[in-house]
């Protein structure tokens, strides 16, 4: 029995609305589906998008009983009966597949699924077809027709308007996302004055204008990041994405689908395809941070990439080309994981063209009086908190302490300060910093006091160099993490 003309119109009309309200595309399609195998009833369904790159058709949704089996299928343009529609860009109605030269049995070989009809709309957006529509097999063998087309055509045009405002929408937000990056690192490299940062400012210019892999090595905290995005800014790349990856942040399957993207199924949870970030960088930099900890199967595959500059998406088996720049950092020394077997030698060659040490805070001490003053001038205008300047005795403070987290533990406090000083002035209390041998302090502190603030330090001093990972930190101390949580508790860490 036929759809009758309020029914179509209700179908359409919830079609409009979701494709207006939901950037959802796999729900949004999905619907658009089933509301068109409700109206022209048949027994399974697809809808494929075109591959420009590779001039395939990839099934995205498919629904019936083969429905898995379908998705896993790519048609060239051409190729059977949707592969004509994807080339021609117009719709067919074939109601014998049997009498169609243009039907290709070898999708029903594949899957199982027996085809004896076809109805199928290209989708279309500003003139170019960007995939089709398909019905297979109308119910109770009864044939389609000419008015079951007009009204696929109808759902196609949904369909192409969804598609693209999924992909726009993602194009925008993986942009917004490089930009703000910037954004968030607009903060230029504090040089200084010390001899050791300028030899190492020296190397990085130079290796800036090649396009060699550079290796960064030092202390967590001696600014590896900030460091690397100089060297983007100084490189021919500059106006290319910058891409930090974390090698460590993130588990093993997810660094690599990070790193090198997936297809859409290739794990559970990959309900679409997903660009990585080597593949975002195109004609940019990668920043892989915390390198020594990558996983030996990573390993196998960063070292193709740099050895070949291509790569395959978790999931797929078609190479993919990107031109870019790879900086690595580590705070491990990557002779001893070599020797160890952590980490494979031939990698730790690609890696270390041109390594680079990058000081500690405590080797460059005549720069933490202009760093400091550095972070105060930022923070001042991050919290609207104008006209502050250090005591005399806070600037000593910080001159003198041995910064065991470096420069990214001096920022922290820099900002605790601000946030939490009141008056215009930064004082030695508003530093909060550990008492320990090099501190230059004049006076003795009470025994109970000593104990109290040497805990204090020593609690710090772990916290900053795992990066205030509490369940490092107490591995580090061999103390349990409750217990460690209780003392900073107590300690009053912030």
């Amino acid at each position: 029995m036929p759809p009758k003309s309020d029914e179509i119109s209700s179908e359409l009309i919830k079609a409009s609305l979701l494709v207006n309200s939901s950037l959802d595309i796999e729900k949004v399609l999905e619907s658009i589906l089933q509301s068109a195998m409700k109206l022209i009833e048949s027994e399974a369904c697809s809808i494929m998008f075109l591959d420009e790159a590779k001039q395939d058709l990839l099934v995205f949704l498919a629904l019936g009983e083969k429905g898995k089996e379908i998705q896993k299928l790519h048609v060239k343009m051409g190729q059977g009966v949707c592969g004509w529609v994807a080339s021609k860009g117009k719709g067919i109605i074939v109601n014998d597949v049997s009498k169609d030269p243009r039907f290709f049995p070898g999708f029903d070989n594949l899957t199982g699924f027996k085809t004896r009809s076809i109805l199928c709309a290209p989708l279309v957006n500003l003139g170019k077809v960007i995939g089709i529509i398909e019905l297979l097999n109308g119910h109770n063998r009864i044939p389609f027709k000419e008015e079951d087309m007009q009204l696929l055509s109808a759902f196609a045009s949904h369909a192409a308007l969804a598609w693209t405002n999924a992909k726009q929408f993602n194009d925008l937000k993986t942009k917004h996302d490089v930009l703000w990056n910037e954004v968030k690192a607009k903060n230029p490299l504090v040089l200084g004055e010390s001899p050791l940062i300028h030899t190492a400012a020296e190397r990085a210019k130079k290796a800036a204008v090649t396009d060699s892999t550079i290796l960064l090595l030092g202390e967590s905290g001696t600014g590896k990041e900030v460091f690397s995005r100089q060297i983007h800014r100084w490189s021919d790349r500059a106006n290319g994405p910058f891409i930090p990856v974390n090698c460590v942040a993130l588990s093993e399957g997810l660094v690599e689908s990070e790193l090198f993207g997936h297809e859409k199924g290739a794990f559970t949870g990959a309900q679409h395809q997903r660009k990585g970030k080597l593949e975002i960088a195109d004609g940019g930099t990668v920043f892989l941070d915390e390198i020594g900890d990558m996983k030996p199967s990573l390993q196998v595959k960063l070292l193709r990439f740099l050895q070949e500059k291509e790569f395959e998406r978790v999931g797929g088996n078609d190479p993919i080309r990107a031109n870019v720049r790879i900086i690595a950092a580590t705070n491990r020394n990557l002779k001893k994981t070599v020797e160890e077997g952590s980490f494979r030698k031939d990698l730790y060659f690609r890696l270390n063209v041109i390594p680079i040490e990058l000081p500690s805070l405590r080797e460059r001490k005549e720069d933490i009086s202009a760093l400091s003053k550095h972070f105060l001038c930022r923070f001042q205008n991050e919290t609207k908190r104008a006209g502050l300047d250090f005591s005399p005795e806070a600037l000593e403070a910080l001159t003198v302490y041995d910064w065991p987290g470096n420069v990214r533990e001096l920022e922290n406090t820099i900002e605790r300060a601000v946030v939490l000083s009141s008056g215009n002035q930064i004082k030695l209390e508003d530093l909060n910093l550990p008492i320990h041998q090099e501190a230059r302090m004049e006076s003795f502190l009470p025994f109970r006091d000593s104990v109290k603030s040497y805990k204090k330090y020593i609690l710090t001093n772990a916290l900053a160099k795992t990066n205030g990972n509490r369940i490092q930190a107490s591995k580090l101390l061999n103390l349990q993490p409750s217990y460690l949580s209780r003392l900073i508790k107590n300690l009053q860490i912030h």
